[in-house]
């Protein structure tokens, strides 16, 4: 792709896909048919747009399209008679999604009449059934919900691109030969499949804040999705300790979004301008994370831990020992090789680079995980050891997938390899 209009068809694209999926899931009751028809009217976007021009309302024109397929391949199908005929009164018959949420807070509570926002809620709560494998929810979630790829989807994970395929496939059949509804669970079915709903909500977010890779450092829609279905779910348990911790995550962390760039390329936290910082947001997600940690009494789990970490960093002096104490919670928990990272990397801020060091002694990165090369790069070059922090940070550039990513990893490196510069 290179002109104009490919671009903003791949913007949209990313941005349509997710309830694109959601509502022609619920709409037929079939998870391959409506990611076969989502894909089929993506490709013809792709093929007449750039002709055509992007159509005004162009998430109209892929449902419509995708819509049509399907009941295009039903006529062809003479078993399917009676299920074309409901699909094509329910196509005539559907009105447009309405949200009422608050207008004044986009990412409120949204109440049910939020048509897109349940259906994709529907499709979480689908993709996280306890019936699937656990190790296949969240990279079938990924899926449907980003429309990632296996390749993506197994860079974001942390795996292979051949477990993430196997896994949807197993995934898939499942679903079929098991005959699951598409549809949100009864209330006690709920605690079973929570965990698994936060997990994807809480990744969904985190492609979205950094894209895995292409040429932007953040896809907004992905977060504004993220969002809804967290501020949903919050509607649906507002007392619910891990759901206020997630939301009070996801806001906090968002409010920094259009601060995070400039025209020089990504701004770390710490150079950030926190004018430029969305503070409605941020006390939102204050008030959230406070609540959250009152409900959860004196065992926080693991987004209430991270919600109470992200209030203390946009504090003007943060407390750092506090930050390391929470860490080591955190690590307690989830014990994975990005929390031990980001322990790490508060121990160094609050006791200095030879302490994050150490702390990152056994600490082993995934396959194509740069993150922990970049921490190891920066802690070792801050000792004054810059032929071995220039060898980790160039393993680092090679491993990065985003372009805004690489191109401020590459120019920390020439800085490094040519102090004058």
């Amino acid at each position: 792709m290179s002109g104009p209009v490919d671009v903003a068809v791949e913007q949209v694209y990313r941005a349509e896909w997710p309830t694109l999926v959601a509502s022609l899931a619920r709409w037929t009751g079939d998870l391959d048919r409506a990611e076969d028809a989502a894909a089929e009217a993506v490709a013809r976007a792709f093929e007449t747009w750039p002709r055509d021009g992007v159509p005004t309302r162009p998430g109209a024109w892929l449902q419509t399209t995708a819509r049509r397929g399907i009941l295009d391949r039903l006529r062809r199908d003479r078993v399917a008679v009676e299920k074309l005929a409901t699909l094509a009164g329910e196509l005539r018959d559907e009105p447009a999604a309405d949200s009422v949420s608050d207008p004044d807070d986009p990412f409120g509570a949204v109440r049910w009449s939020d048509t897109a926002a349940e259906d994709l809620l529907r499709l979480v709560f689908t993709c996280c059934h306890p019936a699937l494998a656990a190790s296949a929810q969240v990279p079938l979630a990924l899926r449907l919900l980003c429309g990632l790829t296996a390749a993506e989807t197994a860079r974001l994970l942390l795996t292979t691109e051949s477990t993430v395929a196997q896994r949807l496939v197993r995934a898939k059949r499942k679903i079929r030969d098991a005959g699951m509804v598409l549809d949100i669970p009864p209330r006690a079915a709920w605690p079973d499949r929570l965990d698994a709903v936060l997990t994807v909500i809480g990744l969904v977010f985190t492609e979205g804040h950094t894209a895995v890779e292409g040429p932007g450092l953040v896809r907004p829609a992905l977060c504004d999705e993220a969002l809804r279905l967290a501020a949903l779910l919050r509607g649906l348990l507002p007392d619910e300790p891990e759901v206020l911790g997630l939301s009070a995550l996801l806001l906090l962390t968002d409010a920094r979004r259009d601060a995070r760039t400039d025209g020089d390329g990504l701004v770390l936290l710490a150079d950030q301008d926190r004018t430029r910082w969305r503070w409605d947001d941020i006390g939102r997600g204050l008030d959230l994370a406070t609540r959250a940690l009152r409900r959860s009494g004196d065992r926080p789990g693991r987004w209430v831990l991270q919600a109470v970490i992200a209030a203390l960093q946009v504090q003007p002096a943060p407390d750092r020992e506090a930050i390391v104490t929470l860490y080591d919670r955190l690590a307690d928990r989830t014990p994975s090789s990005a929390v031990l990272a980001n322990r790490a990397a508060a121990i160094a801020l609050a006791r200095g680079p030879a302490a994050g060091l150490a702390a990152l002694d056994g600490v082993r990165a995934a396959p194509g995980d740069h993150r922990l090369l970049v921490l190891r790069a920066e802690l070792t070059a801050e000792l004054g050891r810059r032929t071995e922090a220039r060898q980790l940070m160039h393993d680092a550039v090679r491993a990065v997938r985003n372009d805004v990513e690489r191109r401020h990893l590459q120019r920390r490196l020439d800085t490094w390899t040519h102090p004058g510069a």
